[in-house]
């Protein structure tokens, strides 16, 4: 199957489970169902996640972090193992610079078993762990594709599954002009959102400059962009 028709494939069947699952009661976390499931949280305070998957990478990683870093925002990085090892330093600075990092497998498999899901979120624990001195707390499964064996290895790991707001994928890895990234951000943006950007999976360059524009916009309206971890502090729940 080629690799754009399973990204749309997904996306759908995405945008299918928000749309046929109901907001829960005040006492779970997350405005679906499945708790164990981060795709926003509900809140009042003007606050928002901004996540990015497949870094690092040696060109596009230093310029998303200098464009958050001049905008007072930090952001959660959805790491490859693979790439923290080759890369190490690129992750310490991200945490260095007050942002978070989270599990994004070592190798990118769309395939796991549920031991190979264990290995691979082992080794990027421990390569996360060697660059930066902290394990991280999060998870997102490639592609956000969810089977069982990869929620049983989240789970045996003690990570947290991190998705995004079904409508904040801004599809930033296909080539999309920045004022459609930009477009995509600003007119579904609502407190609570995790948004979908990517700092590895190809030419990023539009992602970047779709920053210097998002970033100031959005401080405009007095967003703030935080962590995950900060993102969840942040919820109306009394259960949090």
């Amino acid at each position: 199957m080629p690799y754009s028709v399973m990204v749309k494939m997904i996306a759908l069947s995405q945008i299918f489970f928000a749309l046929s699952n109901p907001t829960p009661a005040a006492t779970t976390k997350t405005e679906f169902s499945d708790p164990n499931l981060l795709y926003r949280v509900v809140t009042e305070q003007p606050v928002i996640a901004f996540t990015f998957d497949d870094g690092p990478d040696p060109t596009f990683t230093p310029k998303i972090l200098k464009e958050l870093a001049k905008n007072h925002a930090k952001a959660t990085f959805f790491v490859i193992g693979r790439k923290v090892a080759r890369y190490p330093d690129i992750v310490k600075t991200e945490v260095s610079l007050g942002n978070e990092v989270g599990n994004h497998s070592f190798s990118h498999d769309l395939h796991m078993t549920h031991s190979s899901a264990i290995q691979q979120l082992t080794q990027t624990q421990e390569q996360v762990y060697h660059a930066t001195g902290l394990y991280p707390k999060f998870f997102r499964p490639p592609m956000g594709l969810i089977t069982p064996p990869i929620r049983l290895a989240a789970k045996h790991s003690h990570l947290r599954i991190i998705m995004w707001a079904w409508d904040q994928d801004t599809c930033d890895w296909n080539g999309r002009k920045a004022s459609d990234i930009t477009k995509q951000v600003l007119q579904h943006i609502h407190p609570g959102d995790i948004v979908l950007f990517h700092d590895g999976a190809a030419n990023q360059s539009n992602t970047v400059a779709a920053l210097q524009t998002l970033l100031p916009a959005l401080e405009k309206r007095h967003f703030r962009m935080v962590t995950i971890s900060e993102l969840l502090q942040s919820t109306s729940s009394p259960n949090k």
